[in-house]
């Protein structure tokens, strides 16, 4: 996702010097490693985050429950009030839903050890 985001940022600057697409693109180096920084830790966040679901699969053996609780959780936290305000824009909401990820992982590595030693 980082490497991604990455390669489309630099295509569309590369891009606005050829065909002058936009005439508020300047971009400072300050600007630039604050915005790699802040993509890095929103990728990590969604990696983490996108386990949540998993907890859920796992709990109620069911593909339907795993399917359903990433929507939902998609839906909240990707929706968009305005062009420029989500709530995945809020760094916070994130991490907070990749530090509950990481516990529902160590729940679930904990469930899946008694499940093969029974």
């Amino acid at each position: 996702m980082a490497i991604s985001n990455i390669v489309v940022a630099i295509g569309f600057i590369g891009l606005n010097q050829i065909f002058h697409l936009t005439t508020v693109a300047s971009l400072t180096t300050i600007d630039f490693f604050a915005e790699i920084l802040n993509l890095i830790m929103f990728s990590l966040a969604t990696a983490v985050a996108a386990l949540v679901p998993l907890y859920f699969g796992i709990r109620k053996n069911f593909t339907s429950a795993t399917i359903i609780s990433s929507l939902f959780i998609v839906s909240a936290t990707c929706q968009s009030a305005g062009p420029n305000f989500s709530l995945a824009s809020i760094i916070y909401i994130p991490l907070a839903l990749a530090i509950i990820a990481l516990v529902i992982v160590v729940l679930v590595i904990r469930k899946i050890d008694r499940i093969d030693l029974n």
